[in-house]
């Protein structure tokens, strides 16, 4: 019986140790080594009791025989007694070997199949944009020339959050100077705003240079005297100073942007530019009616830039403002390119035929003299 008892154990040992959970296996291995042990302490004295009572060597071997089998048996009881059921509560994942959780070898392979479900290319988990920063970008620039100043419950509306919730982004932008509540109500831009408007026109270069040239070309002239450069399909303005003598009221104001289409100080910033380049900005961007004198064909655009660009600069009545004359020249830079555009707007009736050549001569004087002073800069 030991033999026998001892071969059953050896091979529900080698069972148990891959198969069965921990809990399980220590049981099983409990019953099955104290079976063993049973048979190798009982099997000498049976034998012996055996002999003594006049049986034979085959009735002994017989006899041991049938006790090898009822272990067998014994042992085949403890298996199935002992062996997991498909009907447990618990998951059969639980009774599988663990496996790491948190190795690289074990979380990045889950990691790729969450990032291509569906077939979709590998993301980053990373936000390239922050919620917050977006909603503050959001709320600056719900300004706008017909609204100069806007309530919690607009800014609500805008990013789709409650009214509690949108006053506390006001405050914050409050908090850091970039708006302010105003005295009638809601908030208007703030005084941070104006000074990094300041910052971004130095950032130019030519703003702290042209400034003194334009107070005097306004002095001179009588007139507003603007200064504007080209931003994509676009004409920014960079600076805008007027007349002690007249006010005037104008599209063109300081940081305003306007299409290329329209105006003096739009089309001398095109003339000297690649016509194959300004085909294409053309073609993509939208050329606006102003007034009844705007020019929306491009093909017509193109032969009036030919002539400013034979002329030396441009002459333009009415284009963008009604009544409004404009003489524009090109300020250049050391390198002989167009970086800028120099210009003078007057009404019709302050500026007869008679007075558009002394114009043009204090205009593109002007647009010298801030050329040759950017080139002394660079230098």
């Amino acid at each position: 019986m030991g033999i026998g008892a001892q071969s059953a154990l050896n091979l529900i040992n080698a069972s148990a140790a891959d198969t069965y959970p921990v809990h399980l296996r220590a049981t099983a291995l409990g019953w099955s080594n104290g079976v063993g042990r049973l048979g190798a302490v009982a099997a000498p004295q049976l034998g012996g009791w055996l002999l003594a009572a006049g049986l034979g060597p085959k009735a002994v071997f017989l006899t041991f025989l049938c006790s090898a089998i009822l272990s067998a048996a014994i042992l085949a009881v403890i298996i199935v007694k002992t062996r997991p059921r498909a009907s447990s509560r618990q998951s059969p994942a639980m009774y599988r070997p663990e496996r790491p959780r948190h190795t690289a070898s074990y979380a990045q392979p889950m990691a790729k199949e969450v990032l291509r479900v569906d077939g979709d290319a590998p993301r980053s988990g990373y936000r390239e944009r922050n919620s917050t920063a977006d909603r503050a970008l959001v709320i600056l620039s719900m300004f706008q020339p017909g609204r100069l100043r806007v309530s919690a419950q607009q800014v609500a509306d805008e990013l789709g959050v409650a009214r509690s919730t949108a006053y506390r982004y006001l405050q914050t932008l409050s908090a850091e100077g970039y708006i302010e509540e105003n005295p009638d109500g809601g908030f208007r831009l703030g005084m941070k705003v104006f000074e990094l408007a300041r910052i971004a026109r130095q950032s130019y270069g030519i703003s702290a240079v042209a400034v003194p040239i334009l107070q005097q070309l306004a002095a001179s002239t009588g007139e507003t005297a603007l200064l504007t450069r080209r931003s994509d399909d676009h004409v920014i303005c960079l600076e805008r100073e007027e007349s002690t003598q007249h006010r005037l009221r104008l599209s063109y104001e300081r940081g305003s942007s306007l299409a290329l289409n329209a105006g003096a100080s739009a089309l001398v910033l095109l003339a000297w530019e690649d016509p194959d380049v300004v085909e294409a900005m053309f073609t993509r961007a939208q050329l606006p009616q102003f007034t009844e004198n705007t020019v929306t064909d491009p093909r017509e655009i193109q032969q009036r830039l030919v002539a400013i660009r034979d002329q030396g600069y441009a002459v333009t009545h009415g284009e963008l403002d009604p009544g409004a004359l404009g003489v524009a020249a090109p300020v250049r830079d050391e390198y002989d390119r167009v970086v800028a555009g120099l210009s003078v707007i007057a009404p019709g009736q302050r500026a007869p035929q008679t007075r558009i050549a002394e114009l043009v001569d204090l205009v593109t004087a002007a647009a010298q003299r801030l050329g040759s002073q950017l080139a002394l800069i660079s230098q």
